[in-house]
Formats: C-alpha cells, sequence, structure tokens
C-alpha cells in the first residue's frame, strides 16, 4: 500500500527551547551527528518503502526547501505546503492535505524521532475508520500529558500535563488514517490535539496503538543532546524476533505464589520448540505477573531467586533465556508502592513495550505463549498463543511452529 500512502511532515516549528542550537534554522534542520534531524526522519521513512511525501513549512522555510528539493537526490518525491500565516497543527494539515488529496495519510510531528513499524498503523486503519495514534509508554510522563485506551484501543481520555503521574501512555507524533475523515473540517487556525482530536474521541474515531520503539523529542534540550549519540544508532540497529513466555504454567507448574526454588517443577514441553527459535536468531524473554507480591506474600528477592533458578535449568538444556521481566503491582496489593494498578501487568502490554526497546525487538515479527486469558497481550499486531489444555496438549508447540513459520 505505500505506492499510495502520502506522508505530510510538520516541520514549521519555532524551536523556542533551542535558540541557542538553532540560530537561522527551523528546529527541525537542527544538526543530529552531521545530518538535519528531519534528514533523519525521511530517510527512516524511505527505509520503510515510503516515497511520497509533503513538508508543512512556514517558520524559516527557505532551508528545508533548499536542502531538500523536491526530494531527487533522495530518489523520493518531495513537496511543500507553505504555511503563509499560523495556522496550527490542525489548520496546516487541512491545508496540505486539500493542496495535496491523498486516499491514505501519514502525518508525524517534524520535532520527534519514533521509528514505528507504519505498516502496522496502516493495516490497522484500514480495519478501523478513524485515525491511529502511535503511543508510547512512560513513566512520570508529567511533561507531555497522557492517553487513555480501552481494550479495543479506542482513546477515551486525554491528560493535559499533570503532575503526579507515575506511568502513561503520550502522543508519539504519528497519526494514520483515511483522509475523508478530515473531509468536514474547514481550513482554519485549530489544533489537532486539542480542538480536532476531542471531536474524533466523540465520534468513536480516534484510536491509540502502543509501540515500544525508542523515542525522542528534540525541542526538549537533554533529548537533543542524547539524539545526537543516540539516533544515528538507532537509525542501523538490528532488530530482532522474540518468544515471550509466560512462567507459571509454561515454564514450571503453575502452584500458586512459588517461593521454594527447591520445590519448582519444570515443564519441558516446549524444549525443542524454544531451541528451534534461538537458532534462527529469535531471543526468549520470560514476561510474568508477579501479583504476589504486592499482596505480601512474595518479596522481590524471592521472585528473582526463582528466575535465577530457571535461567540456570534452561541453560543446562541449551536454552539461553535474554532476560526475565515480572510486574509486582496489583491494585488490591496491601505493600502501598505495588498497591496499583498498572500498564506493565498482562494483559496490558507494558512488559513487552520494555522488552522491545532494552532488548531491540521487533515485537510484530514475535509471539505470546501463555497459558490463561490474561496473557493474550492488548497489542493488535503481537501473535498470542494460549494452552488451555491439562494435562499439555502434546502438539501444541508443534501447531505454533506450524504457524509461525511465515515470520
Amino acid at each position: 500500500m505505500k505506492n499510495n500512502v502520502t506522508i505530510y511532515i510538520l516541520a514549521g516549528g519555532t524551536g523556542t527551547r533551542l535558540e541557542h542550537l538553532t540560530k537561522d534554522l527551523p528546529k527541525p534542520m537542527i544538526n543530529i551527528a552531521g545530518r538535519p534531524f528531519l534528514d533523519w526522519k525521511i530517510r527512516s521513512f524511505i527505509k520503510q518503502g515510503y516515497s511520497d511525501f509533503v513538508l508543512l513549512v512556514g517558520h524559516k522555510k527557505a532551508s528545508i526547501i533548499q536542502y531538500f528539493g523536491n526530494g531527487s537526490r533522495f530518489d523520493v518525491r518531495i513537496r511543500y505546503s507553505i504555511e503563509e500565516e499560523l495556522l496550527g497543527t490542525g489548520g496546516a494539515f487541512l491545508k496540505a492535505l486539500k493542496q495535496y488529496p491523498s486516499t491514505f495519510f501519514i502525518l508525524v510531528n517534524g520535532d520527534t524521532f519514533f521509528d514505528v513499524p507504519l505498516h502496522v498503523m496502516e493495516y490497522f486503519s484500514l480495519q478501523h475508520f478513524g485515525v491511529s495514534i502511535a503511543l508510547k509508554l512512560f513513566d512520570n510522563p508529567t511533561r507531555f500529558g497522557t492517553v487513555t485506551i480501552d481494550q479495543n484501543y479506542k482513546v477515551y481520555s486525554y491528560l493535559e500535563k499533570k503532575e503526579n503521574i507515575l506511568e502513561g501512555y503520550i502522543n508519539g507524533g504519528i497519526y494514520v488514517g483515511m483522509s475523508c475523515v478530515f473531509d468536514e473540517y474547514p481550513i482554519t487556525r485549530c489544533s489537532l490535539e486539542i480542538d480536532i482530536f476531542p471531536e474524533l474521541v466523540k465520534k468513536n474515531q480516534l484510536y491509540g496503538i502502543p509501540f515500544g520503539n525508542p523515542f525522542l523529542d528534540i525541542g526538549i534540550p537533554q533529548d537533543y543532546y542524547q539524539g545526537y549519540t543516540l539516533i544515528p544508532l538507532w537509525f542501523d540497529k538490528r532488530s530482532y524476533s522474540a518468544l515471550f513466555l509466560d512462567r507459571d504454567g509454561i515454564l514450571i507448574e503453575d502452584r500458586g505464589y512459588e517461593s521454594n526454588v527447591d520445590e519448582i517443577v519444570f515443564i519441558e514441553d516446549g524444549y525443542n520448540f524454544y531451541k528451534k527459535c534461538i537458532k534462527k536468531g529469535w531471543k526468549i524473554i520470560v514476561v510474568s505477573n508477579q501479583a504476589g507480591v504486592a499482596k505480601g506474600i512474595l518479596t522481590p528477592s524471592v521472585v528473582g531467586i526463582i528466575n535465577k533458578r530457571i535461567k540456570e535449568h534452561l541453560l543446562e538444556k541449551d536454552i539461553e533465556v535474554s532476560g526475565f521481566l515480572t510486574c509486582p503491582y496489583h491494585s488490591e496489593g496491601i505493600i502501598p508502592q505495588y498497591k496499583k494498578d498498572s500498564l506493565r501487568r498482562k494483559p496490558n502490554p507494558g512488559m513487552l513495550l520494555d522488552a522491545a526497546e532494552r532488548w531491540e525487538i521487533d515485537l510484530p515479527w514475535s509471539c505470546m505463549i501463555g497459558n490463561n486469558i490474561s496473557d493474550i497481550i492488548l497489542l493488535p499486531y503481537v501473535h498470542t498463543f494460549i494452552n488451555y489444555s491439562n494435562p499439555k496438549d502434546l502438539d501444541f508447540y508443534y501447531k505454533i511452529e506450524r504457524l509461525i513459520s511465515f515470520l
């Protein structure tokens, strides 16, 4: 579908917080490791197969137009929608959409780097008539504000910047959807976030899709300096598929809140399958809810001891586990620091999103194996397989191997 998609890039930012760095340049043209930031962005989209771009320019636009021209040196097409008067993010996009119509659009902020798999958002948006936002899970997201979604990925609330938010999804600055959603909107000065998105929420036409890819907002000085080093590394990074495994009921028998390392009973049904995945270059990552910590039944150190024994046992079987992630939180806990809801508690996807960034995991080319409905991860692009059988279905892993042979 990439040949029928136009990427619109909001590139008119003034960059007031980076004036000492931008000088006579618009913010998207700020230097990152020898290239304008906007150059990195466009190259990242080209790597994904896109070739049609419209740059929404205004403030100090000459440097952008001079640098990118018609896109020929990048072997793509680049056009410009010029903002002669301030129209805001919404007005600038509506103007560009009318000037250069496209049945399907991808709109991105010019000052954030969030290299998500756009084909996932395209596919989702084709299934749902509306607009999809790429979301990033953040701890202490007070400087951004948060976006809340339901189990069907519909956005049902926007929170402005607010103190004492421990975790939440932030708007990653990438929007994908059918252009006809905006047919009824006139070109006026307006904001996407303040004026248009709340209306789409009321119409059930706004969705949010979480991703675990690295994120930077170069409009913030501390992120800019990190980006100088990190963006080139991210651009050339290798990504891996991962086999995410629940712990209790998949790797060891589920006997409640396991606390005695000497009483662990290992489940070996999947060992041959795990070895095949590792041989293909997949990483093995264990993700486990451990509400017993919040309920005062276990301590984090006991959970760590159990995980260490599992890792050692699997290594003895030539199965290397890249990492263990656990969520100790539960809303009914009695230990104050762990008594809360968490986006890292399955079926919420937080642990997988953390793993994606930590171990460079390509989540759309990964899968989850569990034994409970809570293991069905709330990500529309991750394949989940549940073994409800008791005793275990001996053909379960053979069936998975056949089903994921295309990954």
